[in-house]
């Protein structure tokens, strides 16, 4: 079975699935733009991201099976302006009536379930589990560095963590905060802006603990980047219940309401106040859960790509 992927550099959510869907099944990447008048790549199915208006002038061009990968939420999609992805969508639903994809590949649960059509197939996430990514010993300095990493834009929550950590920090001193999102004048913040792969990977390092505590996330591997590494995050109830969290770990790690920035501040504070026993067990409870998960998710995803060419 040979697959490959297309999708535009400025979809990151989609490009982390199709990032860790190479590593799982051994697909291939194109970006829109490297295809012109023709393609004649040898494959059994081609995976588009989410919509691009570019994918009208390359799918006459493709002659294998063809789908397209939605990964928003329904309540993501009613949080773009002026109603776009629920345009995209309707438009999609269109596109494989017509036949002109041949499936449509859901990563949401709750949005797969309101759908009836055989073709629309819901998609278990790949995610590649790296042992040599773990972190050891990371817990022995003085300061507790968090990490908040997402892409910034209207459907994130991201003032409740500001004000979360905020709170957090006039209660303890010692708290440090990295991120990408936050662009604040205060010491116990190092706002980073705009990483590359090298910066990010540098600054996963640093951390001790991250937070991603974001309401309307199908899936969030920023969350599975971290844990997967040994760094508990504190995280959403939506991203726990997609990872099918051990409810072990929701006393640590799940906030039940994403607009309570108190309770934000308070796991906040719990993680760091723990022992060091205690947080170097916690580190190894997220990377052991994480490596069943990558198994079982990525299982899943092999007997959907097994079934679509029976």
């Amino acid at each position: 079975m040979k697959v490959v992927t297309i999708c535009p550099k400025f979809f990151p959510g989609v490009l982390s699935v199709f990032r860790n869907l190479q590593k799982v099944i051994t697909s291939v990447h194109y970006f829109p733009e490297e295809i012109l008048n023709e393609f004649n790549v040898d494959c059994d199915l081609i995976i588009f991201g989410a919509w691009h208006n570019d994918y009208a002038r390359i799918l006459p061009l493709i002659k294998c099976k063809k789908a397209l990968l939605w990964t928003s939420s329904a309540l993501q999609m009613n949080l773009t302006p002026n109603n776009v992805e629920i345009e995209q969508y309707k438009h999609i639903l269109q596109l494989l009536d017509d036949n002109i994809i041949n499936f449509l590949f859901i990563g949401d649960k709750k949005l797969y379930a309101t759908q009836k059509n055989y073709r629309i197939i819901n998609f278990p996430y790949p995610v590649y589990f790296n042992e040599n990514e773990q972190k050891q010993g990371h817990f022995s300095s003085k300061t507790i560095n968090f990490g908040l990493f997402t892409v910034s834009h209207c459907r994130k929550n991201i003032f409740n963590h500001y004000l979360a950590f905020d709170d957090a920090i006039r209660k303890n001193k010692d708290i440090k905060l990295f991120t990408n999102v936050l662009k604040i004048e205060n010491k116990n913040f190092e706002c980073l802006e705009w990483m590359g792969e090298k910066e990010y990977l540098e600054t996963i390092e640093k951390i001790h603990f991250g937070v991603n505590v974001f309401f309307s996330e199908s899936f969030a591997y920023s969350f599975y980047e971290l844990m997967h590494r040994g760094i508990p995050t504190i995280c959403s109830l939506t991203i726990a219940k997609n990872f099918n969290l051990p409810k072990f770990l929701y006393d640590y790690l799940v906030i039940n309401d994403c607009d309570d920035s108190k309770e934000i501040s308070e796991k906040i504070i719990k993680l760091s106040i723990l022992p060091i026993y205690d947080k170097i067990t916690l580190s190894n409870e997220c990377k052991e859960y994480m490596r069943e998960f990558s198994l079982q998710n990525n299982k899943k995803l092999k007997e959907m790509f097994e079934t679509l060419f029976i």
